[in-house]
């Protein structure tokens, strides 16, 4: 029924107390619905902790309070506010209203309809990497930012920009190989 909800997830905690709905529990394996009204927690290691008609769907995601937020990506966390969607893999709201962070490691601290989308490619460039932190691009590029994902031959996964100075770029992580390629920002 909408007053006991539908059963709970393998090893789920449901602490909530009002629903209008029976899907509205932690139904997820090992999630948590901790309190508030109208949650839920269908994703495995999911958490919605608090605040009125959230949704923790995302494998790991966090949802700490606000309402009608959505956090949807794996490992994604959403702090509070109105209408926040993460659907992007480690996104990240704080807060505000109606922002979408849909990108790998996308990061919203607050404010109203701000978008974050670092799935999307900024620029490229041509670089040569010699299997150490230290890149040569072929190049100036102001496009080019320190914090920004970075893919490419030669790129180990999940590497970024940790400093650039004209046409010598830092890499967060030692190139996997040497070679010259074009590099996506």
């Amino acid at each position: 029924t909408a007053t006991g909800g539908n059963a709970r997830g393998a090893n789920a905690v449901d602490w909530q107390t009002l629903r209008n709905n029976a899907s509205e529990v932690a139904s997820g394996a090992y999630s948590i619905v901790g309190g508030g009204q109208r949650n839920t927690a269908n994703g495995a290691y999911a958490q919605s902790l608090g605040g009125y008609s959230n949704s923790s769907s995302g494998f790991e995601s966090v949802l700490v309070g606000g309402q009608s937020n959505g956090a949807s990506g794996q490992i994604s966390f959403i702090g509070g506010g109105v209408s926040n969607i993460t659907s992007g893999y480690g996104s990240t709201i704080v807060g505000g209203t109606s922002n979408t962070s849909a990108g790998v490691y996308s990061f919203i601290g607050a404010g109203q309809a701000n978008s974050g989308t670092s799935g999307t490619i900024v620029t490229t460039q041509s670089a040569t990497m010699n299997g150490t932190t230290a890149v040569t691009l072929s190049g100036s590029n102001a496009n080019i930012k320190v914090g920004q994902y970075i893919s490419g031959t030669s790129i180990a996964t999940d590497t970024y920009v940790a400093a650039i100075s004209g046409t010598s770029l830092t890499l967060s992580k030692v190139a996997s190989g040497s070679s010259t390629s074009t590099l996506s920002f």
